[in-house]
């Protein structure tokens, strides 16, 4: 804002008498106006000055009346009258060019005239020559209004004008001159070209000298101007700003004031100030004003984080009393909220700082973290909806180096800039009027947006909790429910490959987790194993990229929990959950056996030993949903295979046409008839050959009555006795099985087998598994060949590749039918025959490798 004189200024007190009833008056005419002007071109020293006198109390004293003055040549004229040697005529003149500027700064045509005049040259001059400080204020005001224009400040520096402001400011007794000289200082920085001959000539250091001063208003100007000149902060601004010697002192013991804590947040973005600040005391200081959590202060909050960043700051806060927790607060204060990401950042400046993070793990760090990642997970986290086919798979980035990347001290950034990582440059009104807030409006930041280069809310995090895991000290809410639900949740809801980097650091960090021997315990009691393998491992889509991806990261993760599992300590632990009196304990502990134990022997031990396939075999009832992925990764460390082999089903060939002349009528026990040929009959069946050439009542009749078989599965039979092809069987599951019960009715083994095959590798699917299983108890197994369908199924059931809900769901059918009991009996006995063969296999490849 512009500065404008008192008008009451003047040097000649005997014509100031009437100004107050002079000033209500009508603005003066055109006339008039010319008439005063003409009055400046007199010899008289006394006119000149009443007319002087007379513009700027009449004339210039509104608006209209600057315009006026402008527009009939009067600026012209003054610019001539600055070479008088009348001090009191030339102060007069730079008063009302001050009070003129303040309207005409943004007029082009006055800015032209001023240059054309050149007045940035005369001004140059009369500070040089002149050693009276009225018009060293005077001029200064000029200045501070004129460089308000960018064209004119530019001006301004190439007359070198500021070396004669800084001396004269440096050698100021008055206290109005040294405000308009700073004030005059500060708008010409903010020629942002000319900032290093500034420094050159310590204009900052000059300005902050005066930061002792006991006048109010001087002292608003002086930090309103380092604030100016902290935006942004350089180093060789921040080393001037020592002033005398305290100016950083001065600066610190003001922090109560809105507009220092400005400066203070300014000042942080320099490594030099950020020394002197804490040398100063700044810590505790804003330490003192932050504490209790009430109202926000943006300023503090940012400054706070970006000290932060200098190590003996560091040192000095983890000495202040309630320095972390102040920090902790802060992160769960909601209102805190768009500060999140410079509090973590800050944070993580002391990732190699053990001492520290063992102070604010004391106070709840490893809550907190977890927490805000938690609500980052359900704000933006989005797990895939749809199968992503591998064709389509996206390509990985090139992952970007961590920014934290040296173990002796933090760095500040990814690069070595201290540009607004934090916040941006802080912005402080132009205004000298004092009607104005030092508040600005403060950007907020958004979990979801971050500058590039830079790790977000969710990536700080995770770098934290990742060094947390390298501490060595066992901490158990690292390793609770809470924690790896939290990690896994938001490593599901992972935006893949965008988010590759921070994938590596979340699945690295629960790997660390779960390797320590430590946390074991508190792993299988909180049932992280079970849920490692729910939120990874199965696969919610069929042929799906996204859920191969998740899937290899938990079995690399379940893996490494493995190693813990089956040490000594580890299997103590199962063994002792196992003999426990709780039902829901031993329930657990054998959901979670066949996720992390390997080893043949310990597998026996366990499972038969201490009844833990008993007890997982009765959580089918409880949990099936927990029961069945854990008989499928049981059946897969037992390397059992899948049965079905690759088969293919021929669509349509020539054999479906090809059909003899029917002259044999077939009735059934519904009253419906099937025609055949007899001869076809006779020829490739054994019991037809006997039915119609063996004498019987049948080979004389024309028409012959079939018990216990279908209209369709005769029909199908009929027509695949003498020439059999898979295109001409049933698609209907029902009507095939019925058939492989007929063909082994009428001795025709051969064909028995090829329909079982097609049933076996073909039908038998998810969603037939129920049937073909319910058919082989019932049904199946009392055939020559059937014996060994149930187990058959069941190794399909818990070893084929297929989404875990569709696997869940058809062992639900199979639980809910006729045939439970025999199902579970079929499950224990393969699992057993399996275990005796693989531990002799073990045994014997032991044995060799000794």
């Amino acid at each position: 804002m512009e500065v404008e004189e008192e008008k009451t200024d003047i040097s000649d007190k005997g014509d100031a008498t009437g100004d107050e009833d002079v000033s209500k008056k009508e603005t003066v005419s055109k006339e008039k106006l010319n008439i005063v002007l003409n009055k400046l071109r007199s010899s008289s020293s006394k006119d000149i000055f009443r007319a002087l006198h007379y513009i700027r109390n009449r004339v210039i004293n509104k608006n209209s009346g600057i315009n006026a003055f402008h527009q009939c040549g009067g600026i012209k004229q003054l610019m001539k009258m600055l070479s008088s040697n009348n001090e009191d005529i030339q102060s007069l003149v730079l008063s009302i060019l001050g009070n003129c500027c303040c309207h005409l700064i943004k007029n082009e045509t006055f800015c032209d005239e001023l240059l054309i005049n050149g007045l940035p040259e005369k001004l140059t001059v009369l500070l040089k020559k002149t050693i009276n400080a009225k018009i060293h204020r005077r001029v200064c005001r000029l200045i501070g209004n004129m460089a308000q224009s960018h064209r004119l400040a530019r001006e301004l520096h190439k007359s070198n004008i500021s070396l004669y402001v800084v001396p004269i400011l440096r050698s100021a007794e008055c206290i109005e001159l040294q405000q308009t000289a700073i004030t005059a200082i500060k708008w010409l920085w903010k020629t942002d070209k000319y900032h290093y001959e500034m420094l050159r000539i310590a204009a900052v250091k000059t300005v902050a000298s005066y930061l002792d001063t006991e006048n109010e208003q001087l002292l608003k100007t002086i930090l309103q101007t380092l604030v100016v000149f902290t935006q942004p902060c350089v180093d060789l601004t921040a080393l001037q700003i020592t002033g005398n010697g305290n100016g950083y002192v001065s600066i610190v013991s003001k922090i109560n004031l809105p507009i220092v804590r400005v400066l203070i947040c300014n000042l942080s973005h320099s490594p030099p100030a950020r020394v002197e600040l804490s040398k100063a005391g700044v810590v505790p200081s804003i330490i003192d004003r932050l504490e209790g959590g009430g109202k926000i202060d943006s300023y503090l909050i940012t400054s706070l984080c970006l000290l932060c960043r200098e190590s003996m700051i560091r040192a000095s806060l983890r000495k202040t009393p309630s320095g972390f927790k102040t920090i902790l607060s802060l992160l769960m204060n909601p209102k805190a909220k768009p500060f999140y990401l410079e509090l973590l950042s800050a944070i993580s400046q002391f990732n190699y700082d053990k001492p520290s993070l063992i102070i604010m793990i004391k106070g709840g760090l490893i809550n907190v973290l977890v927490e805000r990642l938690s609500e980052y997970t359900k704000a933006y986290g989005s797990p895939h909806q749809e199968s992503v086919p591998a064709s389509v798979a996206p390509m990985s980035p090139s992952s970007p180096s961590s920014p934290w990347s040296s173990p002796s001290s933090p760095p500040m950034n990814a690069t070595t800039s201290d540009s607004g990582m934090y916040s941006p440059r802080c912005i402080t009104p132009d205004s000298d009027s004092g009607s104005s807030s030092p508040y600005v409006h403060f950007p907020k930041f958004y979990f979801d947006t971050y500058p590039e280069g830079h790790l977000g809310v969710d990536g700080c995090i995770v770098e934290i909790l990742s060094q947390i895991t390298y501490l060595q000290i066992p901490l158990a809410c690292l390793a609770s429910k809470t924690t790896i639900n939290t990690f896994l949740d938001y490593m599901v809801g992972l935006k893949y490959p965008q988010s590759k980097q921070n994938y590596i650091k979340a699945t690295k960090a629960l790997s660390s987790i779960v390797r320590c021997k430590h946390y074991f315990n508190i792993l299988l009691g909180g049932e992280s194993i079970l849920a490692i393998e729910r939120s990874l491992c199965r696969a919610l889509h069929p042929d799906c990229w996204e859920c191969k991806r998740l899937r290899e990261t938990g079995r690399e993760v379940l893996n490494e929990l493995g190693t813990a599992a089956q040490s000594g300590l580890g299997e103590g632990e199962l063994t002792y959950r196992l003999a426990t009196v709780s039902d829901n304990v031993r329930e657990s502990v054998s959901l979670a056996i066949p996720h992390v134990i390997k080893q043949p022997n310990l597998l026996n031990s366990l499972l038969f030993g201490h009844n833990a396939l008993k007890y997982l075999l009765d959580s089918l009832i409880t949990r099936i949903d927990e029961a069945v992925p854990s008989l499928h990764n049981l059946f897969t460390s037992l390397s059992i295979k899948n049965p079905q082999v690759p088969f293919e089903i021929c669509q349509q060939c020539e054999v479906a046409s090809m059909r003899k002349e029917s002259n044999i009528s077939f009735s059934l026990d519904d009253g419906s008839r099937v025609m055949a040929n007899k001869e076809s009959l006779s020829h490739s069946c054994p019991v037809f050959e006997a039915m119609f050439r063996g004498g019987f009542v049948e080979s004389k009749q024309s028409t012959v009555h079939i018990t216990d078989m279908s209209m369709d599965c005769l029909s199908h039979l009929t027509r695949v006795i003498n020439e059999y092809c898979s295109c001409v069987l049933p698609k209907d599951l029902s009507t095939l099985l019925e058939m492989i019960t007929a063909t082994d009715r009428f001795l025709l083994p051969d064909l028995t087998s090829k329909i079982l095959s097609v049933v076996m590798n073909s039908t038998l699917s998810h969603s037939t598994c129920s049937a073909i299983y319910d058919w082989s108890v019932t049904i199946g197994q009392q055939l020559s060949i059937g014996a060994n369908i149930p187990c058959q199924v069941i190794k399909y059931l818990f070893v084929a590749d297929m989404p875990s809900s569709c696997r869940v769901n058809a062992t639900r059918l199979i639980l809910e039918g006729n045939c439970a009991q025999k199902f579970t009996q079929d499950l224990t006995d393969i699992i057993k025959t399996r275990l005796q063969h693989y531990t002799k296999n073990q045994r014997f490849i032991n044995y060799k490798m000794v």
